[in-house]
């Protein structure tokens, strides 16, 4: 939970993070005068109340510009269409997001527009604006739909404060309200960032300065995001609507002052326009102004037709080594659980050849039915070997290999202090396990369905003192000792906030329903490069490479484990 304190001293890992920020009109100065953002309102409804906030879903194209406001609702099949137009004009680096104007995860309109436009469109850059609310058990959705960029609005870590901005929250269909309210939507931020972080995504926060209400808090909520992960913190001048439509806007001398004791503890985004939930173009600017290639083609078709359009930049702008590949690029595609094994190998093989790789981690339903489709990539790392065979039937996967493997564990608190033994434990008397049968593949029915074959399924349902809908936030109950066991994959055990802080206990393989789920990895035939697409999934199956999949989690096709898997279930490419 954040709380209020007063210490000044900067992280020392903000200063590397200061380089990192994301080429994002809303995280990066330079971006802001030259990347186009669409804001498609297909999210009506909120899960808080804010003093400051008048949702407005009709109001004028040309009327007030600011949160909350829209011309009208859209559909996901509208705003699939508004997409298409929007990167024709814009080209392939613009950003498409959803900011309401309520909610965009108390909407399940959100997650339809967003599978739409990322089926449509997988190179994208998609971005959401929340009040983080809902975000703990969203997490897992969006990361499955590559979303790399997240602005999360946190108005202050005290809950007195809190409580005065936003009177009450609806979680679930129950209304809270008062301090307590404000404890457990500061609970939710809190674990929705830090779980955004650790899953890749670059953090902003929004904060509205109201003034004689929250200023006093605004720099341990820097502070406190900082310690989090987040990248960059905005802070937003009160713009005086609903309850406080008659307030006064805080003066630039205050906003100045907040900024300057914020900026010890995180970069200031400093040119924030207050956009609406409809907004399109360059942040400002009225008038769209295409960008086009000199050819007449614009970017978005030459680089769909070049097959190499680019996703959201992660690569690392320090000094490369000389290799062959120095100041080539190359395309990465993989299903989103990999991103944790990916990103740092990326990051190690733009340093040792120079090349960038512009990499997208998302579900794979989204990908596979893409490159089924119409769009290109030029390495590709699917978790489904039966995607990987009919790509490479279709011509399109040139040749793939075994990666690695997933596995189920039994997870327990630092120490075992229930002493499990194995998975029949689940059932006995006492043993206060955690399911997720709500979370989103494979995490939740995977482990249901080891409980049913192992026999326990009952036992462990009826001992449950938690059954959630989102595996890194239920796993929360193991780390701090309110549960006794759960079954997770082994790549959860290894994220940041619960590695080291539980105890692990293999499940014998006769209790795996289907077999362990295979991921390979394949050369696409749209490779502009194919020597440096062979060179990179050479240093993927080096010993280096599976080495950063054995540390999140993953069971490396290389290991000896690996390579029995690989014989007995005939993961190969024949």
């Amino acid at each position: 939970m954040l709380t209020k304190t007063r210490k000044t001293a900067t992280p020392q890992h903000r200063t590397n993070d200061r380089q990192a920020l994301p080429f994002h009109p809303c995280m990066h100065a330079e971006a802001h005068e030259t990347v186009g953002r669409l804001h498609l309102p297909v999210a009506p409804k909120c899960n808080i109340q804010c003093i400051y906030c008048r949702r407005d879903s009709a109001a004028p194209p040309d009327g007030e510009d600011c949160p909350g406001v829209a011309e009208r609702i859209v559909s996901p099949c509208e705003a699939l269409a508004k997409t298409d137009r929007f990167l024709d004009e814009w080209g392939a680096d613009a950003v498409v997001g959803i900011a309401g104007p309520g909610d965009p995860l108390a909407n399940p309109e959100t997650f339809d527009t967003l599978a739409l436009v990322r089926n449509e469109h997988p190179s994208v850059r998609l971005c959401l604006c929340t009040n983080g609310l809902a975000l703990p058990h969203s997490i897992d959705a969006l990361a499955d739909l590559g979303l790399r960029h997240l602005s999360v609005t946190v108005n202050g870590v005290s809950p007195s404060v809190v409580a005065r901005i936003h009177p009450w929250i609806n979680e679930g269909g129950r209304i809270q309200r008062g301090e307590s309210a404000a404890r457990r939507l500061i609970e939710n931020q809190s674990c929705g960032i830090e779980a955004a972080v650790a899953r890749g995504m670059h953090v902003k926060i929004n904060s509205v300065v109201v003034p004689g209400v929250n200023a006093d808090d605004l720099e341990a909520v820097a502070e406190k995001t900082a310690a989090l992960g987040a990248s960059i913190i905005n802070l937003m001048p009160l713009i005086p609507r609903g309850h406080l439509a008659k307030a006064d806007r805080p003066s630039p001398c205050i906003v100045g002052q907040l900024k300057a004791r914020c900026s010890q503890h995180l970069p200031i985004f400093q040119r924030c326009k207050q956009c609406r939930a409809d907004a399109e173009g360059v942040p400002g600017k009225t008038v769209c102004t295409a960008r086009k290639d000199n050819t007449g083609i614009n970017r978005r078709r030459f680089l769909k037709a070049s097959g190499l359009a680019l996703v959201g930049a992660l690569s690392n702008p320090s000094v490369a080594l000389a290799a062959d590949f120095k100041g080539q690029k190359l395309q990465v595609w993989s299903c989103g659980g990999l991103a944790e094994a990916f990103m740092p190998l990326n990051r190690q093989y733009e340093e040792k050849t120079g090349c960038t790789v512009s990499y997208t981690g998302a579900f794979a339903a989204a990908l596979g039915k893409s490159l089924l489709g119409s769009a290109q990539t030029e390495v590709f790392a699917p978790r489904v070997l039966g995607l990987a065979q009919k790509l490479k039937a279709q011509g399109k996967m040139l040749r793939f290999w075994p990666l690695c493997f997933t596995k189920y564990v039994i997870a327990t608190p630092r120490g075992n202090p229930a002493g499990i033994t194995g998975i029949d434990d689940l059932a006995k008397p006492g043993v206060r396990t955690v399911l997720s049968p709500k979370a989103s593949p494979p995490g939740g029915k995977a482990a249901m369905a080891v409980l049913k074959k192992a026999g326990v399924l009952d036992g462990a349902q009826k001992n449950a003192v938690r059954k959630g809908d989102c595996v890194q936030r239920d796993i929360v109950d193991i780390v701090s000792g309110a549960a006794d066991a759960a079954i997770v994959e082994l790549r959860i055990t290894r994220l940041p906030k619960v590695v080291g802080k539980v105890e692990v206990i293999d499940i014998p393989e006769k209790f795996i329903p289907a077999k362990p789920v295979p991921f390979v990895i394949g050369i696409m035939k749209w490779a502009s490069n194919e020597q440096l697409a062979r060179n990179y999934v050479d240093f993927v199956l080096s010993e280096t490479g599976q080495a950063l999949f054995d540390a999140a989690g993953f069971i490396p096709a290389r290991s000896e484990e690996g390579q029995r898997l690989v014989e007995k279930y005939g993961v190969k490419d024949v």
